[in-house]
C-alpha cells in the first residue's frame, strides 16, 4: 500500500529547505523477444512535477544481449514539454545495462541527445549503480543535463517481476541549495 501513497505524499510535500522539490516518475516498459539474444523494447514515462508542467517520454528500439552480463539498446523516441523548450523534441538514445557478481551488482548507463526545435541539442545522461539484495536494491545515481549534474542515493523495492517502487534523492554537488526527492513507480510488461 505504501507504493500508492508515496506519489500522493509527494504532491503535498512542503519543505523547510529552500530549493527542495518533489517529483513523481511513473514508468512503463515492455519487450518482446525477436530472435535469440535480440528483443524489441518500448518504454514510456511521465515525469510529474508539482507546480510545473509535466513532461512525457516514449522510446522504442532493439535490445542486444551481447554477453551474459551486457545488454545494449539504441533507441529513438520523443519527449513532450521538454523543459528547455516547452515543446516536443526527438530523442536519440543509447542504453547499456551491465551486471557483475552474478547479477548482485548492476550498472545502467543511459545517454541521450534531444534536438531543440530551431536548432541546437541538449545532452541528458542517467547513470545508476545498484546492489541487489533479493527484492531490495540500494544504489547511487547521477543525472546530467548538459553541464549540470545531480547525484545521490536510490532505494528500490520490487514487489514482483512487474511492479517496483523507489525513492531517489538528488543534489547538486556544487550548489547544495537545489535538491530533489523523486518517487518512482515502475511497471513492466514482458
Amino acid at each position: 500500500m505504501t507504493v500508492f501513497l508515496l506519489p500522493f505524499l509527494a504532491l503535498f510535500t512542503t519543505s523547510a529547505a529552500a530549493g527542495t522539490s518533489a517529483q513523481i516518475n511513473v514508468k512503463a516498459a515492455g519487450s518482446a523477444k525477436l530472435v535469440d539474444k535480440i528483443d524489441l523494447g518500448v518504454f514510456a514515462n511521465a515525469m510529474l512535477l508539482p507546480g510545473t508542467t509535466a513532461y512525457y517520454c516514449a522510446y522504442a528500439g532493439p535490445g542486444f544481449q551481447l554477453t551474459p552480463w551486457w545488454w545494449t539498446s539504441p533507441r529513438g523516441g520523443v519527449i513532450l514539454n521538454w523543459p528547455s523548450t516547452g515543446q516536443a523534441s526527438p530523442i536519440a538514445s543509447l542504453w547499456n545495462y551491465v551486471t557483475f557478481y552474478g547479477g548482485d551488482l548492476s550498472l545502467f548507463l543511459e545517454t541521450e541527445v534531444y534536438a531543440r526545435p530551431g536548432g541546437g541539442v541538449d545532452y541528458f545522461g542517467f547513470y545508476q549503480l545498484d546492489y541487489h539484495f533479493k527484492a531490495l536494491s540500494l544504489g547511487l545515481l547521477g543525472e546530467q543535463l548538459n553541464t549540470g549534474v545531480t547525484a545521490g542515493p536510490v532505494v528500490t523495492y520490487a514487489f514482483n517481476e512487474h511492479l517496483s517502487s523507489g525513492v531517489e534523492y538528488h543534489f547538486n554537488p556544487v550548489d547544495l541549495a537545489n535538491q530533489t526527492i523523486r518517487f518512482n513507480l515502475s511497471l513492466k510488461f514482458n
